[in-house]
């Protein structure tokens, strides 16, 4: 992976990582704590929405080196997990008897995030081929012009509704139009609809879409019990603090995504050591930037975040240091989430995950009517603990199958 690669992929992951804390400052700035904690609770359920319509095949894609399945079975397989996600999301919001303004944003949300499933499978065939530079570039543009449109609707409407529907709209179109004329640059393909291959890799990767489902809403419940007990005011000051947290996860991906296709080559080919060896320094690393993240969260972050926000964050501080806790383990759990993944035995994790979410449903609510926003950091960072012990125990099984056979 070139210098280019990487640099592009840091650039559009740190985008993407960031850019609800960055369209939260702004609606707080604009708008106040109330709407920012409308606006969190749509971006929310829209991120648990998207899972749907990435259908958690990215990592699968930019690891078919054989090619098992080509660019049309891909893409064509995205637009029914994309109708099935708009389908779904209708139905939550419609259950959830959303009403007025607010139905409309949780809705234009929604539609907003499918803008990056449609986007990903794209960018999975440029990683594919290696041309994650251009990805990137695309991908940074589009984010970049999205936050700017996001931030001058907003000053200048001061309706959080109308800027919704102009920056879904620009990224609607975004998504589609520079990738298609890109990618035909670099490879021929057809989008001919094959049944047999796409359902086949429908029926492949739904383990992992139930899995990043359940992941989401596992990391969400929290936010969903906030919203039960505690309201919105409450539900801006989790989010606040929630945001380093994301500081982990972004700097990771900035590693481990250009990772992947070396990764998958090693395990092809059969070279297990040398696997083991880079997810070993991708963990290590994790953990470095975990004690960091935590000590300078400890001296500063309240203040820090206070200040950014306009907000009074200081006796949140010990929330925000387990939340930076669980960030650093959710981290972990991707890393070996993806060795599994490589391994192609993905379809054990579910097992994994339903059973996190199944505590995680139970105690978040309970530990957040006890004890309010620090009873939402402890139910993250819990979740996230038990979700990467889960992950360790099927990934040292499956490297001890892989060592049994190459004997």
């Amino acid at each position: 992976m070139n210098k280019r690669s990487y640099l592009w992929n840091t650039t559009a992951s740190m985008l993407n990582s960031v850019m609800s804390a960055i369209l939260l400052f702004v609606v707080i700035r604009v708008l106040g704590v109330e709407a920012g904690g409308i606006f969190t609770l749509g971006y929310s359920v829209a991120q648990l929405m998207l899972t749907i319509g990435y259908y958690d095949m990215r990592a699968f894609q930019a690891t078919d080196v054989t090619d098992a399945f080509s660019f049309g079975d891909y893409f064509n397989s995205r637009v029914i997990t994309c109708l099935v996600m708009m389908a779904i999301s209708a139905i939550y919001i419609i259950t959830k008897n959303y009403s007025g303004e607010k139905l409309i944003i949780v809705a234009l949300l929604c539609v907003f995030k499918m803008t990056d499933a449609i986007e990903d499978v794209y960018h999975g065939q440029m990683q594919k081929r290696e041309h994650l530079d251009v990805a990137g570039m695309i991908q940074t543009t589009r984010l970049t012009v999205c936050i700017i449109l996001f931030t001058i609707g907003l000053l200048l409407t001061g309706g959080l509704l109308i800027t919704c529907i102009v920056v879904t709209v620009f990224s609607l179109v975004a998504s589609i139009l520079p990738n298609i004329i890109i990618l035909k640059r670099y490879e021929k393909y057809s989008l001919a609809f094959n049944p047999g291959k796409v359902f086949g890799l429908l029926r492949t990767c739904l383990p992992l879409c139930v899995g990043s489902y359940l992941a989401l809403y596992i990391g969400n419940a929290p936010k969903y019990a906030i919203d039960s007990f505690m309201g919105n005011a409450a539900q801006s000051y989790y989010n606040i603090i929630f945001m380093p947290s994301y500081v982990i996860n972004l700097l990771s991906g900035f590693i481990l995504r250009p990772t992947l296709t070396t990764l998958a080559s090693d395990w092809e080919e059969g070279k297990v050591s040398s696997f083991v060896g880079r997810i070993r320094k991708l963990i290590i690393i994790i953990l470095v930037l975990t004690v960091a993240g935590m000590a300078a969260a400890y001296i500063l972050g309240p203040e820090v975040l206070g200040f950014v926000y306009g907000v009074d964050l200081l006796e949140h501080r010990m929330a925000l240091l387990v939340l930076i806790l669980g960030g650093g383990f959710y981290a972990f759990g991707i890393v070996i989430y993806y060795g599994i993944t490589i391994a192609r035995q993905q379809k054990y994790m579910t097992i994994v995950y339903a059973l996190v979410a199944l505590a995680t449903f139970f105690c978040a609510p309970l530990l957040v009517s006890s004890i309010g926003i620090m009873g939402a950091a402890l139910a993250y960072c819990l979740s996230t603990v038990f979700r990467f012990i889960g992950f360790t125990v099927i990934f040292v099984v499956v490297l001890r199958k892989e060592k049994k056979v190459g004997d």
